[in-house]
């Protein structure tokens, strides 16, 4: 009886972090899900666009950004669920958020150098960054809420999700609307300045949240 007591006690112990949907590491984990996601869309939107009218092939370039974007999650699911297993969940999001802002330089870079197929390789690095970032995201919520709060974590997760790719692609419409970059052009940095003031704050506002878990 006092050996069970005794364990009973020592989980408790373990899992002093877990609250409710207002608990500091819920929203760390919640605001860095809700913004990648919205940049992640905008930038694969965006580079939609451009390689769009670029190549004058606005079909072409839907069913490539689709592909980049989602292959990466078929060829590294396995990978994805062993990293959340064998390290820390907050350490692999951490780590991968921070990825999320050398991704978004690569791309005003591949703009810059009017490269489209290039463009398109760093669309396919996004989709391995979200890819390897889900498994660890899902799993960290038991682990910083309450079991009683676990379905509705998971829900506010969900629309959170729904919410970010709907304006992803809304504001990557608006910012392509500004700009009419055709890469068969010259390009200057004055022309995506907003698309990089964008992007690279919002992976960088991002991170930071992800230190919050």
């Amino acid at each position: 009886m006092s050996q069970s007591t005794s364990a009973l006690s020592h989980d408790v112990q373990l899992t002093p972090h877990q609250g409710g949907l207002l608990s500091r590491s819920f929203l760390g984990v919640l605001l860095a899900q809700f913004l990648g996601t919205i940049n992640d869309n905008v930038f694969r939107w965006f580079i939609v666009f451009v390689g769009g009218r670029t190549w004058d092939n606005e079909a072409q370039a839907l069913s490539l950004g689709l592909f980049c974007f989602t292959l990466p999650y078929l060829l590294f699911v396995t990978m994805a669920g062993y990293l959340g297993d064998r390290f820390s969940k907050q350490k692999v999001i951490v780590f991968l958020k921070f990825l999320e802002l050398p991704l978004m330089l690569l791309g005003i870079a591949g703009i810059l150098m009017r490269n489209v197929p290039f463009l398109f390789f760093v669309v396919a690095l996004t989709g391995c960054q979200c890819a390897l970032f889900g498994p660890a995201k899902f799993g960290a919520l038991p682990e910083v809420l309450r079991p009683d709060k676990l379905s509705a974590g998971n829900g506010v997760m969900g629309f959170a999700t729904v919410i970010g790719t709907a304006l992803g692609l809304v504001i990557a419409g608006i910012l392509d609307d500004k700009s009419k970059i055709n890469l068969a052009d010259t390009v200057s940095l004055g022309q995506v300045k907003s698309e990089a003031i964008f992007l690279v704050t919002l992976a960088i506002i991002g991170w930071f949240c992800t230190l919050m878990i």
